[in-house]
This record gives structure tokens, sequence and C-alpha cells, in this order.
């Protein structure tokens, strides 16, 4: 009898380890399947944002969006020149990678009631291209060592020269001539530490230009000119629209 109770007695304390190492082991997954994503949601009402008006994330986080607002506008985040359009009293939702760390202001820019939008600058013959807003014909990304990106060019870009910049580099920029005859292919740019190889380039429309990152930074590609900041705003043409400060999000280094 003695000898069935130790028995009892070792088989318990077995079962209780097996079980505090399981829980453990638990334990230290659960934590690692949310620390590289995070979830936030934006409710705005009347150009306001509720709750808090910092949000935070941790640098290389995946962030989710939701937004929800009783106006119809454009959700900005600067420094990052990330735009979601936001219809009235319907969700929305974005994804972005918190590649660069700081403190960067949401906006909101609302759009008048009525029927004269326009996207462009004074002439308006027929569709006009945006050559000058940050990636308004392209945005990659944030590209790490040995990520790539591409993009092709299609017929309304012929005879037209496109800029484009390292938004996390103010220093690197080039651009792609466009001639008029369309041609299939590849064109490769590389991207050092601090340039792009070749910084100019003609291509045609339907030739794909490839970016490839082989720098230790994080790039992230944009047609148009580098932003420049003047007193919290950046150069974006949002002359039609009203932009109201929401809050900020912050982004911790790790």
């Amino acid at each position: 009898m003695i000898y069935q109770v130790r028995q009892i007695g070792i088989s318990t304390a077995i079962i209780i380890t097996v079980c505090l190492s399981l829980g453990f082991l638990l334990g230290c997954s659960s934590e690692n399947t949310t620390s590289s994503s995070r979830t936030i949601s934006l409710v705005i009402e009347d150009g306001n944002l509720e709750g808090e008006s910092t949000v935070k994330a941790n640098q290389n986080e995946t962030v989710t969006f939701n937004i929800k607002s009783n106006q119809t506008g454009t959700l900005h985040i600067h420094g990052y020149d990330l735009e979601k359009d936001v219809t009235a009293n319907h969700d929305a939702m974005f994804t972005m990678e918190a590649t660069a760390t700081g403190r960067f202001m949401i906006a909101f820019h609302s759009k008048p009631t009525g029927s004269e939008m326009e996207h462009g600058h004074s002439d308006q013959h027929h569709h006009e291209v945006d050559l000058t807003s940050h990636g308004a014909i392209f945005l990659s990304p944030g590209l790490h060592k040995k990520d790539s990106y591409s993009f092709t060019i299609n017929e309304e870009y012929a005879g037209l020269t496109i800029p484009y910049h390292n938004h996390m580099d103010s220093s690197m920029f080039g651009t792609i001539t466009v001639s008029e005859e369309s041609n299939n292919g590849t064109r490769s740019i590389t991207i050092t530490d601090n340039s792009f190889e070749p910084s100019s380039i003609s291509a045609s429309p339907g030739t794909t230009i490839l970016w490839e990152n082989t720098s230790d930074s994080v790039v992230m590609i944009a047609s148009g000119e580098h932003s420049v900041e003047t007193e919290g705003h950046e150069s974006h043409d949002h002359s039609d629209m009203e932009e109201l400060e929401l809050g900020y999000l912050e982004v911790a280094p790790n």
C-alpha cells in the first residue's frame, strides 16, 4: 500500500512537470505569433479621431488599419506617404509595413460635396498623368536586402519622363524616359547603398522595370518628386480638399 501511494505521488509530480513545461512552451509560441502584426481601429467622426489621438506600433510590424468615417475623404499617413480613400459610413482597411521609426502625422482630407472633383492640374484635355505627386504612378512596399519590385509601363506614359525616388532617402532619385514605340522586355535597376544604378534609363510601353535592392537599408520606391515637409504638411496636391489633423502614429525602434 505504501508503495502504491509513493508511485501515485511520483506519477502526479511527473504530470505536473509536463503540464508546466507545455504551458511555458505554448505561452512562448503565442507571444511570438502576435509580436509581428498589429491591428489599429480608427473611427473618424466629423473630422475628429475618437479615442486616443496617438496610436503606436513597433518597427517592422505589419500594421492593419480598420477605418470608419462619417465623411468621404482620404486618410493620409505623413512620412510614409500612404493614402487610403474612405467612403462615408463604409468600412475601409489597409495594411502597411512599419519600417521607418518616428512620429508621423495622421491626417484626413475631406472631399467637398460637389460634382467637380479633378485629379489633375490646369490642363484637362483627355487624361492627364500626374508625374510629380508622390506615388501617383507606382509605390513599392518597404524593400529589404535582396527584395525586388517591378512596374510595367503602359501606353499612357508614352513620350513622358517619369521621375522616381527612394522615400527613405531623399538623395536617391532617378528617371524613366518612355519612348513612343511599344517594346516588351525587362530593364533592371540595382539599388545600392546610396544610388540607383543606372539612375536614368529609357524604356518603352510594355517594358517591365525591375528594381533589386542590394543595400543593407530598407528602400521604398515611389514615382514623383520627394515630398518636402513645410510646417507639418507635405507637398501633396490636395488643393480641392480640406486637411484635418487627426493624430499621430508612433513607431518605436526594436
